[in-house]
């Protein structure tokens, strides 16, 4: 054996530094102790302010629900007076921003949530033909006298995701389609089967997307200047969560406009639900 040659030789024919390797594993190690410390604070710190937003969200609904509630049940026995009109009136104005800052308070938590990848979800199969039908009828409860035309089949395949959570997407949709229209005009709601997906459209033929607004039109607490005095209300959040929520179960939603004044399209994609075992 030549000097110089042994197990201790590396394999480009250089003898390792024993305490430079050593120093490298201690490094390592310190490297590794400080990650998971750094993990184990991480979560500290996320279950505090996830506990923090929902004690905010409790002390906040606590106060709101009751005002909501008495100027409800206030409503609904003066609107039957005549005498009352003005009255009837007034509450309405209370009812409507009470339900508008509980609407903002529950977008705010769930923005949060999203952001802390804390987000409950229950994925299932869901009927989006019933849950269209139901939030349709809300929603032209609270915007009487507008036109809103459904066609979906009846037989639409069932999706999977969070029952609650395409409730509120719909909601949105529905919503944004009735305040960026103005003027009035037709909501028009369709679905579709696309490939192993539904797909959801809500048109209006409102104000339109500019093609340079367009890809921004999904970021948090965005709204076009040339919409802040049309629309003054709203924190700008529900589009944003709205294809968060979709994401998180396979699905998506995009949005098609040829401009301003020519109206908007936004069309939510969630999976079909697997076919399940007969019990």
């Amino acid at each position: 054996m030549k000097r110089g040659e042994g197990a201790g030789t590396a394999g480009d024919g250089t003898v390792p530094d024993r305490a430079r390797i050593a120093e490298l594993e201690t490094r390592i190690a310190t490297l590794e102790r400080e990650l998971a410390a750094s993990q184990e604070r991480y979560t500290e710190l996320r279950g505090q302010v996830e506990e923090r937003i929902s004690l905010i969200s409790h002390d906040l609904r606590g106060p709101l629900t009751l005002i909501l509630g008495h100027a409800e049940s206030l409503l609904s026995r003066t609107s039957a007076a005549p005498d009352n009109e003005r009255l009837s009136q007034e509450l309405g104005v209370i009812v409507s921003a009470a339900r508008n800052l509980n609407k903002m308070l529950t977008q705010v938590v769930d923005a949060t949530r999203l952001d802390l990848a804390s987000q409950p979800s229950t994925l299932r199969e869901v009927d989006l033909a019933a849950s269209v039908d139901d939030e349709v009828r809300r929603t032209r409860r609270a915007y009487a006298g507008r036109t809103i035309r459904t066609h979906v089949p009846r037989n639409l395949p069932y999706v999977y995701s969070d029952p609650r959570r395409v409730a509120q997407v719909i909601e949105a949709l529905l919503s944004n389609a009735i305040l960026f229209s103005p003027s009035g005009g037709d909501v028009v709601v369709t679905a579709r089967l696309s490939g192993d997906r539904v797909a959801l459209t809500v048109r209006d033929l409102g104000v339109g997307i500019a093609p340079e607004e367009q890809p921004r039109i999904f970021e948090r607490f965005f709204r076009p200047d040339r919409l802040r005095k049309l629309i003054r209300r709203g924190l700008g959040l529900s589009l944003a969560n709205s294809r968060e929520f979709a994401r998180s179960s396979g699905g998506d939603i995009v949005c098609e406009s040829a401009g301003v004044d020519q109206g908007s399209s936004f069309t939510l994609f969630l999976p079909l639900a697997p076919d399940l075992p007969a019990e």
